[in-house]
């Protein structure tokens, strides 16, 4: 007689313990254990790097990878097997993401998600920023963490079977409007003033 044996809900499973490595900390995703999933992290760079490495991998089934430098991503990539990297400038260093991005794409020769983390909930002006960033992907702040995860392993899955990803301000405005349908950055974009971030 075979028994069927209920899937954890989000947050249900207990984190892993993150491990120091001398590069930054490398978040283990619980659930992508439970899955078998394949262990390369992404990493994530700048403003609120070991929360946000934390919550992707909590959230998740992705490992993440939280570095605070140029010169400790530099390492990073060096060392380790990463699909991809999300940056977002800190507040006080408008730009840091795009150098990050540059940086991350000179030594990681391989395919990979480039995420950008925009302060603005602006699409037109993000996306501005993504693109001369180099980032094949976007993410504003408000957007659902569902819809951001799926976004990602769209990005993800794409760049695996080698399809072309959205390289224009119309194509990735599209894909947004897609992807984050139920997000709420859509309705408050006039409400704020304009970002330099």
């Amino acid at each position: 007689m075979s028994t069927l044996h209920r899937q954890p809900k989000l947050g249900e499973l207990e984190p892993l313990p993150p491990r120091s490595l001398p590069y930054g900390q490398f978040f283990s995703s619980a659930l992508g254990k439970l899955h078998g999933s394949p262990a390369y992290p992404i990493v994530v760079y700048g403003h609120d790097a070991l929360d946000t490495a934390a919550f992707i991998a909590e959230a998740s089934t992705l490992c993440s990878l939280a570095v605070g430098s140029l010169e400790l991503l530099e390492q990073a990539v060096a060392a380790e097997s990463t699909i991809g990297i999300f940056a977002m400038s800190r507040p006080n260093r408008p730009g840091e993401a795009a150098k990050a991005l540059a940086r991350y794409g000179a030594l990681n020769s391989g395919p990979a998600v480039k995420l950008y983390g925009a302060w603005t909930h602006d699409p037109q002006l993000a996306i501005a920023h993504a693109l001369a960033a180099g980032a094949n992907g976007l993410v504003l702040p408000d957007s659902d963490a569902q819809e951001m995860f799926r976004y990602i392993f769209a990005i993800l899955q794409a760049i695996g079977e080698d399809k072309p990803l959205a390289a224009t301000n119309d194509a990735m405005l599209q894909h947004l409007r897609v992807a984050f349908a139920e997000s709420p950055f859509w309705t408050m974009a006039d409400a704020e003033p304009p970002s330099t971030y």
